[in-house]
């Protein structure tokens, strides 16, 4: 989960810091750059939310 959580920052710290006069120069760009981190983003949501899931479905299986 670590590493799922950490492409969305790397792309959001690279598209703010090291790549943002190349995303810029194209409305292209700049859209598809931010829609693949907003993705990269709600694939972690979406994992997050899987993880509490199992998480509460494991804790109402060990209740007599």
């Amino acid at each position: 989960m670590f590493r799922v959580a950490l492409v969305p920052l790397l792309m959001l710290a690279a598209g703010l810091w090291w790549i943002d006069g190349w995303l810029m120069q194209s409305a292209v760009r700049f859209l598809a750059w931010w829609g693949f981190c907003g993705l990269g983003t709600l694939v972690l949501l979406m994992f997050a939310i899987f993880d509490a899931l199992c998480v509460i479905r494991e804790e109402r299986g060990r209740r007599p």
